[in-house]
C-alpha cells in the first residue's frame, strides 16, 4: 500500500502546481500589440524571408530593460488578484493501477488561499532571448481526499490535506521573426525549485501518510518539478501564441491609404534594451509603391528614457507619396478662397491687356485655378535646419464660360519650399506646414506667350491661404504611433536627427482589471 500512497500524494502535489501554469497564462504580452480597427487588413508588401537577413526598418520601437521590469512590477498586483479571484483547481477522479490492485481515488473541494506573488523580473539576454524570473509564488491549499480499492478486499480511506508551498520559476523565451507578418515566441527553458514544502494529511491513517511524506519528500519534489516544467512551458507557449495572434500590422488611415507595420528587425542588447523594427510604409493598395528604402538609424539614444520611437525619413516620404496618389494635396482655388486684393486674378476682364488671348475667349468670365500635385513632395531631415519640404505642383488656370464649360487657358509649374514643424500629440506626431519660397515658370499656354512674373504675388497668396492649409489638414492627422493599452507617456521629448525623427519618453503603466467568472470543473480519468 505504501507505493500507492506515495503516488497519491504526488498526484495531489501535481494538481497543486497547476496554479503555476495558471499564473503563466496570466502573463501575456499585455498591451504590447499594435492594434487596428481596420476590419479588412491589406496584404503587407514587405518581403522578409529569414531572420538572418533583416531589412532596414522605417519604424523602430525600443524598450529599456528597466521598463519591462517596471511593467512587471505594475502587473504583479493584477496577476495576483486575478489568480486569487479566479484560480480554480478542478476536482480529480481517477483510477490507478498499483502493485496491490486497481484503486480509485478522488481529490475534491480543492481550495487555494493566501496566494502571494513576489515581483517578477525580466532580463534581456543575447540572441533575442528574454528571461522571466519569478522569485516566489506562495500558496496554501486545502482539499478532501478519498480512495478505494476496486476489487476485494475493498480497502478505503479518506481525510483532508493541508499544503504550504513556495516555488520559484525562471522561464526563458526566444523571440524570432518568421516573415513579414509573423513572429514567434517560444519557451526555451523552464527552471523551478521549492523554497518551502509543507504537506500534511489529516484523517484516516494520516500518521502513516505523513511518514511517507517526510521520508520521500525529495523524490516527490523532483517529480513535481519535472511536471511543473512541462506544464509551465506548455502554458506559456499557448499564452504567447494567442497574444501574438492578436497583433495587427495594418492601419487604415482613410482616403484609401494604409500604413504597413510589417516586421523587419528584432535586436536585443543584453541587459539594456530590446528594439523592434517595422516597415512604416504608407501606400494605396493596387497602386505603385514608394520605391526608396529607409536609411540606417539608431535604435537608442540612451537609457535615460523608458521608451523610444524612431521614424525614418522614408516613412514621411512614403506618406507624401501616398497622399499625392490619393489627390489629398490637390486643390481648387476660387475667388472666395484668397484675400480680395487678388480678385483681379479670377476674372478674364483683368487680362485684356496682359494676356489678350484670355480676354478673347471670354470678356467677363470667372477664372478658377486647379492645383495638381504631379510629383510627390520630398522631405529632408537635418538636425541643423529641421525639416524642409520641397514640392512640385502645377497651377492650371481655367476659364468658366457663360455656358459653364471649362476651358484650360494656361498652366504654371511651381516649385514650392516649405518648413515643416512637427509636434507631439497623445497618439501621433502631427506636422504644421509653413510657406517658405516658390518659383514659377510657364508649363504650357493656349492663349499665347506672356511673362509669368506678375502672377508671383497671386500664386504666393494661393499657396499661403489654400494649398498650405490643405496640407495642414493632412498634417494634423500625422503619423500614428504604436499604441499600448493602459500606458500614458510622460516627459516626452521629440527631436530631429540626421535622416529620422526621435520620440523618447517615460511612461506610466496602469494595467486594467476586468473581473471574470470562473466555474469549477472536474477531471475524470478515461
Amino acid at each position: 500500500m505504501a507505493t500507492f500512497q506515495v503516488q497519491f500524494l504526488l498526484m495531489v502535489l501535481v494538481i497543486l502546481m497547476m496554479m503555476i501554469a495558471s499564473f503563466t497564462l496570466a502573463i501575456r504580452i499585455h498591451g504590447l500589440s499594435i492594434n487596428s480597427n481596420n476590419k479588412n487588413p491589406q496584404t503587407p508588401i514587405s518581403d522578409i524571408k529569414t531572420t538572418t537577413s533583416q531589412l532596414t526598418p522605417g519604424f523602430i520601437f525600443t524598450l529599456q530593460q528597466r521598463s519591462l521590469n517596471y511593467m512587471a512590477q505594475q502587473l504583479t498586483p493584477k496577476i495576483q488578484r486575478e489568480l486569487s479571484d479566479h484560480l480554480n483547481i478542478p476536482d480529480i477522479d481517477q483510477n490507478v493501477d498499483t502493485p496491490v490492485g486497481h484503486v480509485q481515488f478522488q481529490v475534491q473541494n480543492i481550495q487555494v488561499s493566501q496566494l502571494s506573488l513576489q515581483t517578477p523580473s525580466v532580463v534581456i539576454g543575447s540572441d533575442q532571448t528574454l528571461m522571466l524570473n519569478i522569485p516566489g509564488v506562495h500558496t496554501h491549499m486545502q482539499a478532501d481526499w478519498h480512495y478505494r480499492k476496486t476489487h476485494w478486499p475493498h480497502v478505503s480511506d479518506h481525510g483532508s490535506v493541508d499544503a504550504d508551498i513556495t516555488i520559484s520559476v525562471s522561464i526563458g523565451v526566444k523571440i524570432s521573426i518568421v516573415d513579414a507578418t509573423h513572429c514567434t515566441a517560444q519557451v526555451t527553458s523552464v527552471q523551478a525549485s521549492f523554497s518551502e514544502f509543507n504537506l500534511k494529511m489529516h484523517g484516516g491513517a494520516s500518521w502513516l501518510y505523513n511518514f511517507f511524506i517526510k521520508n520521500f519528500r525529495h523524490s516527490i519534489e523532483n517529480d513535481v518539478i519535472k511536471q511543473v516544467d512541462v506544464d509551465v512551458a506548455r502554458a506559456v507557449n499557448t499564452a504567447l501564441a494567442k497574444a501574438l495572434d492578436t497583433i495587427s500590422l495594418q492601419h487604415d488611415l482613410g482616403h484609401g491609404i494604409v500604413v504597413d507595420y510589417s516586421l523587419r528587425s528584432l535586436d536585443f542588447l543584453a541587459s539594456v534594451h530590446m528594439a523592434v523594427g517595422t516597415t512604416g510604409l504608407f501606400y494605396i493598395p493596387g497602386k505603385p509603391v514608394y520605391s526608396n528604402e529607409p536609411t540606417p538609424m539608431s535604435d537608442s539614444l540612451g537609457s535615460d528614457k523608458m521608451i523610444e520611437v524612431f521614424i525614418n525619413e522614408f516613412v514621411l516620404n512614403s506618406a507624401m507619396f501616398a497622399s499625392s496618389q490619393a489627390g489629398i494635396l490637390n486643390a481648387l482655388i476660387t475667388q472666395k478662397h484668397i484675400p480680395s486684393t487678388f480678385d483681379w486674378v479670377f476674372n478674364t476682364s483683368s487680362y485684356q491687356t496682359l494676356i489678350p488671348g484670355i480676354y478673347a475667349i471670354c470678356s467677363n468670365c470667372e477664372i478658377q485655378i486647379t492645383i495638381s500635385n504631379g510629383i510627390a513632395p520630398v522631405l529632408t531631415l537635418d538636425p541643423s535646419v529641421g525639416i524642409e519640404m520641397n514640392a512640385n505642383a502645377q497651377a492650371i488656370f481655367q476659364i468658366i464660360q457663360n455656358n459653364q464649360n471649362i476651358v484650360n487657358a494656361f498652366a504654371l509649374d511651381l516649385n514650392i519650399q516649405l518648413d515643416v514643424m512637427p509636434s507631439l500629440g497623445q497618439n501621433n506626431i502631427s506636422f504644421v506646414f509653413t510657406y517658405k519660397n516658390a518659383s514659377i515658370q510657364l508649363a504650357y499656354s493656349k492663349v499665347g506667350t506672356f511673362s509669368v512674373q506678375f502672377f508671383s504675388m497671386a500664386i504666393e497668396a494661393a499657396l499661403k491661404y489654400v494649398v498650405v492649409p490643405a496640407a495642414n489638414i493632412v498634417g494634423t492627422k500625422g503619423v500614428p504611433l504604436p499604441q499600448m493599452k493602459d500606458l500614458t507617456l510622460r516627459n516626452a521629448e521629440f527631436g530631429v536627427e540626421q535622416g529620422y525623427l526621435s520620440l523618447r519618453s517615460d511612461f506610466v503603466y496602469q494595467p486594467s482589471f476586468t473581473p471574470k467568472k470562473n466555474l469549477r470543473s472536474r477531471i475524470v480519468s478515461p
